[in-house]
């Protein structure tokens, strides 16, 4: 995934903000403040992390490898932890630049272990063996100074403050190594400015893990007195909101992570006891580590890809994702231009049974249902006749049969099953046959490539077919004849002109097959390295040019960039899609989402789509959060619909609602530069991008 160019600043504030699982520099510099409340605690984690980031130049690490923040909040935290027991002097100086350097080496051969053999994240792993080699080293250093030498900061304690409340944010200021209620409260305070539901599950995580401490020993208050309560805080931040999507169900299973995690923190803590140094995150990760494993080889759908900064904004990529792409098997293009008929779906009542259920037959209908003209007494009167075949998938031909004769209406060919027909591997790694081709009209051979919408043959009636219509199916081996595999039709047009979206077509259902107008999809094809200027009006008042330039992400998706976000983009079956957009509030990329999230190569006057856009595209407000975290309890709710229709000559119209919002766009497209102008207006504001003319193409 993209990383984007950070200072150095940025880089060391930023694994202050990664040990939360957050991300900004105020959220960093923050939480830095908060340290130095007790300076030898804050001084000691500033001075091990800057070791860890100047070590790390040092070796010629780039900017964008440290914004990877756990390469450097893993020293920060051994730094922090030191410094609640050793006075900073001469002697410990040394000792905590040697330990952040060590630290940061642990840590990259670890992180790049956990990557590549166990696909795993590192979380904290290496501070608690660097914190534990640490502690019992000192026993050997009589330079250093211990804590007890020295007076600790007091801070006031609030007898009106109930015993619970007080030990979360104990337990809140614990992840820092300041375990009191003044620091717990400022991190808390800053956690829930950056993120709702994290602030929620380290309440629930907290009081998970007491309540099931107290039920196993019988003392609340020994249970609310624990110093390893912070462990709770983390699993319950990490499972729940982090490395599983924001849901009732990731809430359920940070619940039971912190519950079976209890015993462990209790073994950990007689066990480390014997050598006098404290147990750290050493729960929180294995307890994680195990968790994120398990629901990783099981294959479980709530797992997030990616974690996009935040709970709330991981949660709004995947409902926007999940529902303008639904997840069907193996997608591919109707195999026909103009408008047909299903004769048969899949597990249809005549041959799609068994292993040969995933079938789809299609023929070609009038407007009273009819397949033919007159009596259909010739092969000639029925419509589908003759039509041509086109490849539904980019592919090589694996096996062509060509020398089959029609059957006449009515008459099956039972010992050629299939008749003419192909079969073509596609290189997400199934085939798809198409049969019933007529004499001699298939035109590819075998071995030969075939792009998506290609015209491979014509139509007939030849094998079990007793009137001309197109079988397809897909299947994972290349004989004739093989059971089927499920898969889906990626796009076509119905009867009221809507163009739908990657579906299972029932029988009976008429479909147009989506033409592609090449000249509009070589203007939208954006090669890396391409730049697009646009004049930005806002309001009525002109702002400084737009200048955007193409790049690609490390997973291949190339996407528009302005130096402060980008948006991802790609082609999905004669259409452009934009898949996802990372940038601030207001960006110019926002408006561009919004008026352009799909644009398909055919615009034919009157097609019009629905779509379904991030919350992030409306104007930002305290509501917007309120509905993303209240969204996790039901990702059906709070969805930003949004309607588009061609209403010109390359003009397409939007209409995009959310509440009171409403919200009108226009995009012009021009079958030379493409995207030509875009219009986006709301209640507040009007802004105009329009394509500069003396732009080199």
């Amino acid at each position: 995934m993209q990383k984007y160019h950070t200072s150095g600043i940025q880089d060391l504030l930023g694994s202050y903000a990664g040990i939360m699982f957050g991300t900004g520099i105020w959220i960093g510099g923050g939480l830095l403040l908060l340290t130095l409340i007790n300076p030898n605690v804050g001084i000691s984690g500033f001075i091990t992390v800057l070791s860890a980031y100047l070590f790390s130049r040092l070796l010629g690490k780039s900017e964008d490898f440290l914004h990877l923040h756990y390469y450097i909040y893993n020293p920060l935290l051994v730094g922090l932890s030191l410094g609640t027991v050793f006075k900073i002097g001469p002697t410990s100086l040394f000792f905590l630049i040697n330990m952040g350097i060590l630290t940061f080496i642990i840590t990259s051969s670890m992180a790049f272990f956990f990557a590549n053999s166990l696909r795993l994240p590192i979380l904290s792993m290496p501070f608690v063996i660097c914190s534990f080699i640490a502690h019992l080293a000192a026993y050997r250093y009589s330079g250093l100074f211990v804590r007890h030498l020295y007076i600790a900061p007091v801070f006031p304690y609030q007898d009106g403050l109930p015993e619970v409340v007080a030990g979360f944010f104990t337990a809140m200021g614990a992840i820092y190594c300041l375990p009191n209620v003044v620091t717990g409260i400022g991190i808390f305070v800053i956690l829930f400015m950056f993120s709702r539901i994290l602030a929620f599950l380290a309440m629930v995580g907290y009081l998970t893990g007491i309540l099931s401490t107290t039920v196993l020993t019988d003392s609340f208050s020994q249970a609310v007195a624990s110093p390893n309560s912070f462990n709770y805080i983390l699993i319950a931040t990490a499972v729940g909101g982090v490395f599983l999507i924001p849901s009732i169900r990731s809430y359920i299973m940070a619940i039971i992570a912190v519950a079976v995690s209890v015993p462990v923190v209790e073994a950990c803590q007689i066990f480390w006891e014997r050598f006098g140094i404290p147990i750290f995150a050493l729960p929180f990760n294995l307890i994680t580590l195990t968790t994120i494993y398990a629901f990783g080889v099981s294959g479980a759908k709530i797992m997030a890809g990616y974690y996009w900064g935040s709970p709330e904004a991981t949660l709004d990529n995947h409902i926007t994702s999940t529902s303008r792409f639904p997840e069907h098997i193996r997608p591919i293009s109707a195999p026909f231009a103009g408008t047909w008929t299903v004769w048969q779906s899949f597990e249809g009542e005549w041959t799609h049974r068994g292993p040969w259920k995933y079938g789809l037959d299609f023929i070609v209908t009038d407007d009273d249902g009819n397949s033919f003209a007159g009596n259909g007494e010739f092969l000639e009167s029925y419509y589908a006749f003759r039509k041509p075949i086109l490849s539904p998938v980019t592919g090589i031909m694996i096996s062509v049969v060509d020398n089959v004769p029609d059957n006449s209406p009515g008459e099956v060919d039972e010992a050629s099953n299939w008749g003419n027909y192909v079969v073509i591997y596609d290189s997400r790694g199934f085939y798809v046959l198409i049969a019933h081709f007529v004499r001699a009209s298939i035109g590819p051979k075998v071995g030969d490539k075939v792009q998506a919408g290609q015209v491979l043959g014509l139509c007939g009636n030849s094998g079990y077919s007793p009137q001309p219509h197109i079988h397809l199916q897909a299947q994972l081996e290349p004989n004739v004849g093989a059971p089927t595999i499920p898969f889906s039709i990626s796009s076509w047009i119905n009867p009221e002109k809507k163009w739908c979206f990657n579906g299972i077509l029932p029988k009976g259902q008429k479909i147009t097959g989506v033409t592609m107008h090449r000249p509009l999809a070589e203007s939208l094809e954006l090669l890396i390295g391409t730049e697009l200027s646009f004049e930005y009006t806002l309001n009525g008042k002109k702002q400084d040019d737009v200048n955007l330039w193409v790049a690609m992400a490390d997973d291949a998706t190339r996407y528009l960039a302005d130096g402060n976000g980008a948006l991802y983009f790609g082609y999905l079956d004669n259409m452009f899609c934009a898949w996802r957009l990372v940038a601030p509030h207001n960006s110019p990329l926002q408006y561009i989402f919004a008026a352009a999230p799909r644009i398909p190569f055919s615009l034919e006057s009157g097609l019009w789509w629905s779509d379904l856009l991030p919350l992030g595209l409306i104007e930002s407000c305290w509501k917007r959060e309120l509905f993303r975290f209240l969204a996790a309890f039901d990702h059906r709710m709070f969805q930003v619909e949004a309607t588009y229709q061609v209403v010109g000559d390359n003009i397409v119209a939007g209409k995009i609602c959310f509440g009171r919002h409403r919200i009108s766009t226009r995009l012009e497209l021009d079958a030379v530069v493409g995207i030509k102008q875009i219009e986006f207006i709301s209640e507040t504001k009007k802004v105009f991008l329009r394509r500069k003319v003396n732009e080199s193409l």
